[in-house]
């Protein structure tokens, strides 16, 4: 266990004196993608899994949604009122599925 603001290279260190099968990383989005992004090209047998804010919920820090706006995959939307700094991340989302839709999807039968 350890905190999010250690470098990239004193993780790696830690990683080599404490081998694990897997890593759990809740630091936020982008840095828990970029630390996993670098230490899984040093360290290729553990399996680094980005949790967010899994670690929040769990701990009773926040709160998630009512159930009904789960059960509508409606999450998403109760997450960005209570945070709406996450809008810009959102609409990177966005974008990137404009792009990927303009792709032609092959079906082979």
């Amino acid at each position: 266990v350890n905190h999010g603001y250690m470098s990239f290279d004193d993780m790696d260190q830690k990683l080599q004196r404490n081998p694990v099968q897997f890593c759990f990383l809740g630091l936020g989005s982008p840095r828990q993608e970029e630390v996993a992004s670098y230490l899984s090209k040093k360290h290729r047998y553990t399996m680094f899994l980005c949790v967010g804010g899994a670690f929040d919920i769990k701990l009773g820090l926040k709160n998630r949604a009512p159930q009904f706006i789960i059960d509508s995959n409606f999450e998403w939307l109760y997450r960005l009122i209570q945070q709406p700094r996450r809008a810009r991340r959102y609409s990177k989302l966005v974008k990137l599925f404009y792009i990927i839709s303009k792709f032609p999807v092959k079906v082979q039968r």
